[in-house]
């Protein structure tokens, strides 16, 4: 049985260790790329119309220069609207397969409140996705739709009800995308 030897506490890292932590980098570097890649479009850096709401539409940032959040979860980029709104954009990138974003209730909003906001994804007059009734402290939803030849596509927030209040909606990471 051979002894080993511990190094002591501010011994400088060996080889094995450095190797360890250059790999957890690269897993991590992976897991940020498939998640957004730079191939991607972002909805914002495209000329879209708000053709309803109280407001125009935050870009990549939420309310009083807070970070653009759903539930724990902030997005580089993104749009921020009030409840009721339309965005839409008449003409979408050539060759892309799909919008993609995730959706919710922002994080400004207290969770449990009352506010219940419904996500539409609309293209030439069709529905293309409908969320469930999002309300805050929900986690963010998932929204994928296809988009391959089509024209238009407008995003649509509004209240889950007529006696519900208006809120704060999110669409985190709102971008058109290839594959």
């Amino acid at each position: 049985m051979t002894a080993q030897t511990l190094s002591p506490p501010n011994a400088p890292w060996t080889p094995l260790q450095r190797a360890f932590l250059i790999l957890i980098a690269i897993a991590c570097a992976a897991l940020v790329w498939n998640a957004y890649s730079p191939g991607d479009v972002p909805f914002a850096d495209l000329k879209y119309e708000a053709l309803q709401g109280d407001s125009e539409p935050l870009v990549n940032i939420g309310w009083e220069q807070r970070p653009l959040q759903i539930q724990n979860k902030n997005y580089p980029i993104g749009l921020a609207v009030e409840t009721d709104s339309l965005i839409e954009l008449r003409y979408l990138p050539n060759g892309y397969r799909y919008f993609s974003a995730e959706i919710g209730v922002s994080a400004d909003e207290a969770a449990g409140g009352p506010n219940a906001i419904v996500f539409t994804v609309l293209s030439e007059g069709a529905v293309l996705y409908q969320s469930p009734v999002m309300r805050p402290g929900m986690p963010p939803h998932l929204v994928w739709v296809p988009v391959l030849d089509r024209q238009t596509l407008a995003l649509k927030t509004m209240r889950a009800s007529d006696d519900a209040p208006g809120g704060r909606a999110v669409w985190g990471l709102a971008r058109f995308i290839h594959h």
